[in-house]
């Protein structure tokens, strides 16, 4: 008699544990998506960072003139590429990441000599140079 209620006992936990496995399955694919929006989004703001950064660099080195420089290790999410467009004077940074992709843009009001580079997820050194009184930059990997 012990050894029937043991069994019906052990019996009555399996089909509970398959009932919570069964309940947990159905939300995987809600779970991976949130995880997936949540990369993405971390992608984002370190994109939106690092574009700053650019631009505040870029923008330091034309007002203060002919001569001055700087440079910052920038931490750039996914994989993309950064452009200038001439005529619109916008830093444009795309990307893609987790199955999402963005286009980021930053106003630059001046010339920039900067002709684009593409980037893979990573640490990259940024550099801008005002050297006579025309603003160049250069975006390469570390590593």
């Amino acid at each position: 008699m012990a050894l029937r209620k043991r069994a019906q006992a052990s019996l009555e936990m399996l089909v509970v544990l398959a009932a919570l496995f069964a309940f947990f399955a159905a939300f995987l694919p809600v779970i991976k998506g949130g995880i997936e929006a949540a990369e993405f989004s971390v992608a984002a703001k370190a994109n939106e960072a690092a574009l700053s950064h650019f631009a505040g660099m870029a923008r330091e080195a034309f007002v203060l003139g002919r001569g001055n420089s700087f440079s910052r290790t920038v931490w750039l999410a996914g994989n993309g590429s950064v452009r200038f467009n001439e005529t619109t004077s916008m830093l444009a940074l795309d990307f893609s990441e987790a199955g999402h992709s963005k286009r980021l843009v930053a106003q630059v009001d001046f010339a920039l000599n900067f002709s684009g580079a593409n980037f893979s997820r990573g640490s990259h050194l940024l550099s801008v140079n005002n050297s006579g009184g025309a603003v160049e930059a250069l975006l390469k990997p570390l590593g």
